[in-house]
């Protein structure tokens, strides 16, 4: 998977904003990865979860 010139451009921004810091193009593609590897894990619990309150 590889996020195109403009998802990095997004998230560097938003990192920025979150963590008042700015960070290279290399690493938000880094973070950027691993913050969609985490969320591909764990939604499928979350929605597992909620799917058994109904």
């Amino acid at each position: 998977m590889k996020l195109n010139d403009n998802q990095v451009k997004e998230f560097r921004a938003i990192h920025k904003r979150v963590f008042g810091k700015s960070i290279n193009k290399q690493q938000a593609m880094a973070d950027g990865l691993a913050l969609i590897r985490l969320v591909s894990l764990i939604q499928p619990v979350v929605k597992e979860g909620y799917d058994d309150k109904k």
